[in-house]
């Protein structure tokens, strides 16, 4: 959602534009984007989230760099998708 930093008045309309959004929302000047704001919950979450992937991400370089094995994407995938198909 786009909103123009003409329309707040106050930073209560701020708040209850962050609370009413589930994503966050552009603040623009002059019809151009300038900020994005979002709740201080959704931020700390979407940190967390972010967090992890790098951690994964981390753990699964090692795993590679210590000889883990490599699998197939296409082989895996086939294989869950058989291994469900049979339920």
């Amino acid at each position: 959602m786009a909103k123009s930093i003409e329309e707040f008045r106050n930073i209560r309309e701020l708040c209850t534009l962050c609370e009413d959004s589930i994503e966050p929302s552009v603040i623009t000047k002059d019809e151009n984007g300038k900020l994005i704001i979002m709740s201080l919950s959704d931020f700390e979450d979407e940190r967390l989230y972010i967090q992890k992937v790098y951690n994964n991400l981390k753990k699964s370089t090692e795993e590679l760099n210590n000889g883990a094995p490599l699998t197939d994407a296409f082989d895996f995938l086939t294989e869950m998708r058989l291994s469900y198909a049979g339920e």
